[in-house]
C-alpha cells in the first residue's frame, strides 16, 4: 500500500478513545502494526511496562509474538485469544484496510482465570531468568487482573466492530487522499491543456504579416494529421512526409521505401539532395503541385505547400515510385554520385513501387487540393481562434468590469454598513429599501424590521415640527436637512437630525444622527448658564440686599434689649428679626448654589423649620389639599445649614403639591426620630439614630420607568413653566453631605412618598442658635474709626458701638477718613470699614492706614465680595471679617476678640 497506517488514521484520537474505554471497562489495550510499532497504550499492566518491554530478549519476543499472530485470526469471528510467551493473556483484533492488514488492535494482559502454584512459579523463574528484581516483579504480578474467558469472548463482538470502525476511518482517509492525489494530476493536466491553449490562441492571434512565422503545431492537432498521411499514403500508393519550411519533419514518413530511407538519407551527399529537392517541390506555386524526379534516385516526387494567405506553414511531400523505363545505367550512377554501394542501391530500388507518369500527376493533383483545403482550414483555424481570443478578452474586460463594479459595491455597503451614522436607502416611493446597522440601533429595529417602512410611520409629527413631510420635502428639493422627532420601536421619542440627498434614478440616500443627548447636554448648558446668571445677579444685589437687611436686623437687635420680656411688642419684633435673618440666609443659600460662598452647618431642630415651611405652605395650598401633620417635638439637634433643610422641604412639598393640583388629596407630613439596626435598602447608612422626615402625598404617582431617573440633573416630567429638573438632584446632593439618605416609593395613580433619614448630632447643643437672640456681655472703651458710604448703615453700626461703650468716629467718605488717620494715627484702637464704597474700596484703605500705622487691628464689613475673603483678609493684614448683615453679638465678639488678641500680642485667626 501507498500509504501507512498512521497515515491512514489519527493517532491521538485513537489514544483518547482507548484511554475512555479503559477508564469505563478497565480493559488494557494497544494498537500496534504489523511492523511491530506500538502506537496506542491504555492500561497497560505494569509487569509488561516496567519488565518485559524494557528487558532487549524480553521485548523483541513480545514483538515476533504480535506480528507472527496475524497468521492465525478465528475466521468466523475475526480475532484470536491466545497466551504470549510471558504468560498472559491477549486477544488480537485485526486492522485491515482495502484487503492490506496494517495494525492489529489488542486487548488483554490478564489471566482468564486466578494463578494457582504452578503459575505463580512459572513468574518467579521468569523473573529468576532474566534478571528481574523477584520481589517487585512478582508485586506487579499480583496486579494483573483476572478476565474469565466467558466475559473477554462476550466482549470481543464490540472490540472487534470497534477494529472494523478503525480500519473503515482508514479506508475514507484513503478514498480521500487517493481523490485529492488523482484531483492533483486531473488539475495538473488541465492546466497542461489550458497553457498549450493558451499557446495556440496567442501564435494564430498575431497579425499575419510576413515576417511572422505560424507553427504548423499550432494549426492542427499532429495526431489526426499524421493519421490523415498515413491513410493519403495508404490508398494512394505512395510514401509522404509534411516538412516545416526549413526542412525539418513535422510528421512520421509514411511507407517511405528502403532506397530512400536506409541508403540515400543516409549518405551526406544524398540527404543533402534530398533536403533540396524537399524544399524547392514544397513551396507554395499557385497553380498546383511540383513534380520532378529527386536528385539523388531519379524517382519520382511531388509536392504542394499548405499555407494561409499565401504565407507558407508546411510542405506536404510524396513520392518515391518510379517508371518502368528508367534506365538502369542511369541508376548505378546516382550511386556513385551520392556514395551509395552501386550493387545495395541497384536492389533497393528494385523494390520501388511502380507507377505510371500519369498516375503520379493525378496522385500529386490530389495532394495539392486536399492541401488547399488543410490551408484553408487552417485559415478557418485562426479566423476561429481570433474569434475565441476576442470573446476571451471580452468576457476578461466583462468580468473586470463586473469585478471593478462588484468592488465597488462592496466598498460602498462597508462604508455604509459601517459607518457611525444611520443611513436609509429609499425608493421613489419613500419605502426603506436599505438600512445600516447605526440607523437600526439608533431607532431601536432590527434591519430587516424597517425594510418596507417610510419616515411617515417612524416621524412624530407635532405642531412644532417642520413644515410639509420629510420624504416629500426630499422629493421636491433634491435635499433635506432638518430636525425631527423620530419613533422608535419601544415607543420612545428621540431627537434626530435628517439630511437627505437624491443619489439618481429613483434613489434616495437620508442620514440620521441623534441628537437626543445632544439636545439634553444643550438643555444642561442653557440651565447652567441660567445658574451662572443667578449667581450673577446674586453676587450683584448681595451687597446691596444685605444692606438694606442690615439696619433691620441691627435695629430689631437693638429694640428687643429695649423691651422688656412683658412687652407686647416683643413677639412682633423677634418675628420682624427672624424674617430678615432668613432672607440674609437666602442672599447666602443663592451665593452659595452659585459657588460664591461657603454653606456654614449649625446644630439645629428640624421641627422649628418644618413648623415655619408649614404656616408658609398652608397659605399657598389650595382648600382641595389637605395637610396631615405628625411632627415630633422631642426629636433631637441635626447638624446643617438651616436654609437648605428649608430647601429640602419645600422641593418635597411643592412637588406633592404639583401632583395633586387637578384632583385634590391629603398632604401627609411626618417627623421622627428612629434607631436605625440594619442598613436601609440601597442605602450606605450606618447604624444609628436618626431623625425621619416623610412627605406623602395622594397624586398621581410616578412612572415605574421614571422612577431611577428622578434624582437625574435636569430630569423632568413637568411642563416647561413648573421645574427645571434640579429640584430633587439639589435635595438629593444635600441629603448626602449631610451623610443622609432619601428614598422613594411610588404608586401610579396612588401617589408617593419620600423618605429623607438625618444623623441626629450626637453632641451636647452649647452652641447658639441663630434664630435666638442673646444678650452681648463684651463690651469695652477703646476708640474705633469707623468708614461706611451708606448713612443708615453707619448710623446703625454707630449705636451698636455706642452701646457696646465703644467711642465711634464715624466717616462715610474713605478719603475723608484716610486724612483723618494721617492726622491722628495714635488716636484709634481700631478700623471698622465697609469693603464696596466710591473713591476707595475698604481693602485699599486698610493698605494705607497699616502703611502709617503697621500694628493697627482692622475688621472689614462687606454684604457680598468675591474679591475679599479671610484668606485674603488674613494675607493683607486686616484681622477680623464680617459678613452683612450680622445681629449685634456676631459683631460685639469679632470686635473683642481683635482687640484682646492684638492687647496679647497674639495673631487672631480670621
Amino acid at each position: 500500500m501507498k500509504y501507512t497506517f498512521k497515515e491512514l488514521v489519527d493517532i491521538k484520537k485513537l489514544q483518547e478513545l482507548t484511554d475512555e474505554m479503559y477508564i469505563a471497562t478497565s480493559t488494557p489495550s494497544s494498537i500496534i502494526t504489523t511492523e511491530g510499532e506500538i502506537l496506542t497504550g491504555s492500561g497497560w499492566q505494569r509487569i509488561c511496562t516496567d519488565f518485559h518491554r524494557k528487558h532487549p530478549q524480553c521485548a523483541r519476543e513480545c514483538i515476533e509474538s504480535d506480528t507472527n499472530l496475524k497468521k492465525n485470526f478465528d475466521k468466523d469471528h475475526n480475532f484470536v485469544i491466545y497466551e504470549c510467551p510471558r504468560g498472559l493473556i491477549d486477544a488480537l483484533f485485526p486492522i485491515i484496510i482495502q484487503g492490506e492488514h496494517l495494525a492489529n488492535f489488542f486487548v488483554g494482559q490478564v489471566f482468564l482465570k486466578p494463578p494457582d502454584r504452578d503459575r505463580e512459579e512459572f513468574f518467579r523463574n521468569q523473573a529468576r531468568r532474566f534478571g528481574f528484581n523477584e520481589k517487585e516483579y512478582m508485586s506487579a504480578f499480583r496486579e494483573i487482573p483476572v478476565f474469565p474467558e466467558h466475559k473477554l469472548r462476550a466482549a470481543a463482538s464490540f472490540l472487534s466492530k470497534f477494529a472494523a470502525w478503525v480500519a473503515d476511518t482508514g479506508l475514507a482517509r484513503l478514498n480521500e487522499l487517493e481523490a485529492l492525489e488523482k484531483l492533483r494530476k486531473n488539475e495538473a493536466e488541465l492546466v497542461q491543456h489550458q497553457e498549450a491553449l493558451e499557446k495556440r490562441i496567442i501564435s494564430l492571434t498575431r497579425p499575419l504579416a510576413k515576417d511572422h512565422k505560424i507553427d504548423f503545431h499550432d494549426l492542427f492537432n499532429l495526431q489526426e494529421i499524421q493519421n490523415i498521411q498515413d491513410n493519403f499514403a495508404q490508398i494512394s500508393g505512395v510514401a509522404s512526409l509534411i516538412i516545416s519550411p526549413e526542412g525539418i519533419p513535422i510528421t512520421k514518413p509514411s511507407r517511405f521505401c528502403r532506397l530512400c530511407s536506409d541508403i540515400i538519407r543516409k549518405t551526406e551527399k544524398g540527404l543533402k539532395n534530398c533536403h533540396c529537392s524537399d524544399t524547392f517541390i514544397g513551396r507554395y506555386h499557385p497553380d498546383g503541385p511540383v513534380v520532378q524526379t529527386c536528385l539523388s534516385g531519379g524517382l519520382w516526387d511531388a509536392g504542394t505547400s499548405i499555407n494561409i494567405n499565401e504565407q507558407h506553414v508546411a510542405s506536404w511531400l510524396i513520392g518515391q515510385v518510379r517508371n518502368e523505363a528508367q534506365d538502369e545505367k542511369k541508376i548505378l550512377e546516382y550511386a556513385l554520385e551520392i556514395g551509395a554501394d552501386p550493387l545495395a542501391f541497384k536492389e533497393a530500388f528494385q523494390e520501388v513501387p511502380v507507377m505510371s507518369k500519369q498516375k503520379f500527376e493525378n496522385i500529386a493533383k490530389a495532394l495539392y487540393v486536399f492541401a488547399g483545403q488543410l490551408s484553408q482550414m487552417a485559415f478557418y483555424n485562426v479566423q476561429q481562434a481570433r474569434l475565441i481570443a476576442e470573446i476571451k478578452a471580452s468576457k476578461t474586460e466583462i468580468f473586470q468590469a463586473n469585478e471593478r463594479l462588484r468592488l465597488s459595491e462592496e466598498k460602498y455597503r462597508s462604508y455604509v454598513s459601517h459607518s457611525p451614522l444611520g443611513i436609509i436607502i429609499a425608493d421613489q416611493d419613500g419605502k426603506f429599501t436599505e438600512i445600516n446597522k447605526a440607523a437600526a440601533n439608533i431607532l431601536k429595529y432590527f434591519e430587516d424590521e424597517l425594510t418596507g417602512m417610510s419616515f411617515s410611520q417612524i416621524v412624530n409629527q407635532t405642531k412644532h415640527s417642520p413644515p410639509g413631510d420629510v420624504f416629500t420635502n426630499l422629493k421636491e428639493t433634491g435635499y433635506v436637512s432638518r430636525e425631527e422627532l423620530l419613533i422608535c420601536k419601544d415607543g420612545s421619542i428621540i431627537t434626530a437630525f435628517l439630511d437627505g440627498v437624491f443619489l439618481g434614478t429613483t434613489t434616495y440616500m437620508i442620514f440620521i444622527s441623534d441628537r437626543t443627548e445632544q439636545k439634553k447636554l444643550e438643555m444642561q448648558i442653557r440651565q447652567s448658564q441660567k445658574m451662572e446668571a443667578i449667581g450673577v445677579l446674586a453676587g450683584g444685589i448681595a451687597h446691596d440686599f444685605n444692606n438694606i437687611l442690615f439696619p433691620i436686623i441691627a435695629f430689631s437687635d437693638m429694640l428687643l434689649d429695649d423691651l422688656s420680656f412683658d412687652s407686647p411688642y416683643r413677639s412682633n419684633v423677634e418675628a420682624i428679626l427672624r424674617a430678615a435673618l432668613r432672607a440674609g440666609d437666602l442672599v447666602k443659600q443663592i451665593l452659595g448654589f452659585s459657588r460664591h460662598e461657603k454653606q456654614e452647618e449649625n446644630p439645629l431642630k428640624i421641627q422649628v423649620i418644618l413648623k415655619e415651611v408649614l404656616k408658609l405652605i398652608r397659605a399657598t395650598l389650595p382648600a382641595t389639599i389637605e395637610i396631615e401633620q405628625d411632627i415630633d417635638q422631642e426629636c433631637g439637634f441635626v447638624l446643617a445649614d438651616p436654609t437648605q433643610i428649608h430647601q429640602i422641604i419645600m422641593n418635597l412639598t411643592i412637588n406633592a403639591f404639583h401632583a395633586m393640583q387637578e384632583n385634590g388629596g391629603v398632604l401627609t407630613i411626618q417627623l421622627k426620630s428612629l434607631d436605625i439596626q440594619n442598613t436601609i435598602t440601597d442605602s450606605k447608612l450606618e447604624p444609628g439614630a436618626y431623625i425621619c422626615l416623610k412627605i406623602k402625598d395622594t397624586g398621581t404617582g410616578i412612572e415605574p420607568e421614571n422612577l431611577k431617573k428622578i434624582f437625574e440633573p435636569y430630569f423632568t416630567t413637568k411642563n416647561q413653566d413648573k421645574g427645571t429638573g434640579l429640584g430633587l438632584s439639589v435635595v438629593q446632593g444635600i441629603v448626602a453631605k449631610y451623610r443622609g439618605h432619601i428614598q422613594v416609593g411610588s404608586t401610579l395613580g396612588k401617589g408617593s412618598i419620600f423618605e429623607v433619614y438625618f444623623p441626629v448630632y450626637a453632641q451636647e447643643n452649647k452652641d447658639k442658635i441663630r434664630y435666638e437672640t442673646s444678650i452681648c456681655s463684651k463690651c469695652g472703651k477703646e476708640k474705633i474709626l469707623l468708614v461706611d458710604d451708606e448713612k443708615d448703615i453707619a448710623q446703625v453700626e454707630t449705636q451698636i458701638l455706642e452701646r457696646l461703650g465703644y467711642k465711634v468716629e464715624t466717616k462715610l467718605d474713605p478719603l475723608d477718613a484716610l486724612e483723618e488717620f494721617k492726622n491722628h494715627p495714635d488716636k484709634y484702637d481700631l478700623l471698622i470699614s465697609d469693603m464696596t464704597m466710591p473713591k476707595m474700596a475698604g481693602d485699599i484703605l486698610s493698605s494705607e492706614i497699616l502703611k502709617i500705622r503697621p500694628d493697627l487691628p482692622i475688621i472689614i464689613c462687606t454684604g457680598f465680595s468675591e474679591k475679599m475673603t479671610h484668606e485674603t483678609a488674613e494675607l493683607m493684614g486686616i484681622k477680623g471679617l464680617l459678613i452683612k448683615p450680622m445681629i449685634k453679638s456676631e459683631m460685639a465678639e469679632m470686635i473683642r476678640n481683635v482687640l484682646d488678641a492684638d492687647l496679647k500680642g497674639q495673631k487672631k485667626s480670621i
